[in-house]
């Protein structure tokens, strides 16, 4: 059986072989600190850093961090950037089959540029990481079509 990560009901990821259990309530709801626990989640599971969600959201660091502690405050449009970004990356991680170190490799996985055949990733040329630090949510926007494309069909394509 395959190792997996297991959330444990603070949120916190830990290998194991996956069991049934529930999810975490942050998963599902819409407050700041729910917002909070996801990008927490996110950085665990994805292997990205606070630098990566403010160059992302297109803030300072320390501004982030301060949001993060609960010191400050989050503008409605990074906040809607990250519900965004949250929902793409449950959509990533269900397509990944939950494997936290196959989300790892997809950010840094760079493939080659202009190859344009559906379904080439959006971020040819960069990583997925670097591309969504540069693109914020447009990026997303990207992303999200794309997975979406791969799990369920693209519907433009015809």
């Amino acid at each position: 059986m395959s190792q997996v990560h297991e959330v444990t009901a603070e949120g916190k990821a830990m290998e194991g072989v996956m069991k049934l259990q529930t999810v975490p309530d942050f998963f599902q709801e819409e407050t700041e600190d729910a917002l909070r626990s996801q990008v927490e989640w996110l950085s665990q599971e994805a292997g990205v850093n606070h630098v990566f969600f403010a160059r992302f959201l297109g803030m300072d660091e320390a501004d982030l961090e301060a949001w993060i502690d609960g010191r400050g405050t989050l503008p409605l449009e990074g906040e809607q950037a990250l519900r965004g970004f949250w929902h793409t990356a449950l959509h990533l991680l269900s397509f990944l089959n939950f494997d936290g170190a196959s989300v790892q490799k997809l950010f840094r996985h760079a493939p080659p540029a202009g190859d344009d055949a559906p379904p080439s990733p959006p971020w040819g040329g960069s990583t997925l990481q670097a591309f969504l630090e540069a693109g914020g949510p447009r990026a997303v926007e990207r992303l999200d079509r794309w997975v979406t494309g791969l799990r369920f069909g693209d519907p433009y394509a015809a």
